[in-house]
């Protein structure tokens, strides 16, 4: 169920990283008894549908309930040890024994916690070696509880077991004609999801050019190119010409590099642009178009000066007269994008979250069936979602200071 979107970081681009993306950033008190509870919901109707997160009026083929007053399980300080310390989560999952993995980018680690937040063991680390990783992209659960992680620094999946012993490493070829590629996840018959970047450069001096295509493919279970499966427009670039600045940011409110989630047997495929998302079979076939109601929303003249004026201190690293003079030219979108990432639950649901061009910290998610219906919404309140099972939410919260700490929530689907 991984996603490719402008909330997380970018993976590597051989033409060029993705610049000052403005959007945002290329893809989830409570007893364990009500836990339980949410379980034995899913096994008796199997449903996936959706509704806001505590009012619990269903609003079309049933109702999904998130309570995010008290999380089931809460992991990370600001003060604890290292393995309690997080920085850059590049991700986390539920194993079905209650473990909880979460992927630290800042040491390249997978941090394996018990159901109780108890830490276990960590596996990875920083290096050259085959268990570890030069930069730890993402994470991704497999079949019978392995795991599957990606080292984009050296093109190569590690493979860890139930238990975290290391499996396996697995080089992933660079296919002619197709730039660097970041394996995402994998499908059901262990074949790999792949987003292959662009290749070539891009020119720095010229006007808007038009956002380069992602090629989404399939590779075989050693590492090499079977099928492509779609491509995937990124955002529009600026390339101003103003020297100490990024050469070739995206436009304001941009979705940046496109949105790509999967699950074992669908990948789901968008730009962000219309209420539209593809679903493809994992050999490019399979085609669905996916649409929903939207709002539509035009980027009004107090958009602009209200993103002017939320970025009017340059950083460190720009040259101060350059970013002025940027904020006084960069050309905008006529619309707001629809929606920025995209997430596949454990019952085949689609997830889609909408566009916020200013991060105030609730998020909307437009739930839709794996057949394109309708299911409902649900509103989140700070919490960067990772991964939603069949009856549990698992994600990243920030206190007042920023600091992270991985939560567990849980979700009771009502049947209709």
């Amino acid at each position: 169920m991984r996603t490719l979107a402008p909330d997380s970081e970018v993976m590597p681009n051989t033409h060029q990283e993705a610049e000052m993306t403005t959007a945002g950033r290329f893809t989830l008190g409570t007893s364990l008894g009500i836990l339980a509870m949410c379980l034995l919901l899913i096994a008796g109707c199997g449903n996936c549908a959706a509704e806001e997160r505590f009012d619990g009026q269903a609003a079309g083929q049933g109702a999904i309930h998130v309570d995010q007053r008290v999380p089931i399980l809460s992991i990370g300080t600001a003060d604890g040890a290292e393995w309690e310390t997080f920085s850059r989560i590049a991700g986390a999952v539920r194993l079905s024994t209650g473990t909880v993995v979460v992927a630290e980018r800042n040491t390249s680690e997978l941090r394996y916690f018990d159901a109780r937040g108890a830490h276990l063991k960590s596996v990875g680390g920083r290096g050259e070696g085959p268990e570890e990783f030069g930069f730890l992209y993402g994470m991704w659960k497999q079949a019978g509880d392995s795991l599957g992680a990606y080292d984009g620094a050296y093109q190569r999946l590690a493979i860890y077991g139930p238990a975290g012993e290391f499996v396996r490493s697995i080089p992933i070829e660079t296919a002619v004609s197709l730039g660097r590629p970041t394996v995402l996840s994998q499908f059901a018959d262990g074949t790999w999801l792949v987003a292959n970047a662009p290749s070539g450069r891009l020119p720095f001096d010229g006007g808007l050019i038009e956002g380069s295509v992602w090629t989404v493919a399939r590779y075989s279970r050693d590492g090499r190119l079977l099928n492509t499966i779609t491509g995937v427009r990124e955002s529009t670039r600026w390339a101003h010409g103003l020297a100490g600045i990024p050469a070739t940011p995206y436009l304001p409110f941009s979705v940046g590099i496109g949105v790509i989630a999967a699950d074992a047997e669908y990948v789901y495929v968008g730009d962000g642009t219309a209420p539209t998302i593809a679903r493809w079979g994992s050999s490019g076939d399979d085609s669905l178009a996916m649409q929903w109601d939207a709002p539509h929303r035009v980027v009004s003249s107090r958009d602009m000066q209200r993103y002017r004026d939320e970025r009017s201190t340059p950083s460190r690293d720009d040259n101060p007269e350059a970013w002025r003079q940027y904020l006084r030219e960069v050309p905008f979108p006529d619309s707001m994008p629809v929606y920025t990432r995209a997430l596949v639950d454990a019952l085949g649901c689609v997830w889609i979250r909408r566009f916020d061009p200013w991060g105030e910290g609730v998020s909307v998610w437009d739930v839709l069936s794996r057949e394109g219906v309708g299911m409902g919404e649900v509103r989140l309140v700070n919490l960067e979602v990772l991964e939603i099972g069949g009856d549990y939410i698992l994600g990243v919260e920030r206190d007042d200071l920023d600091v992270p700490s991985v939560v567990l929530f849980p979700v009771v689907r009502e049947v209709p």
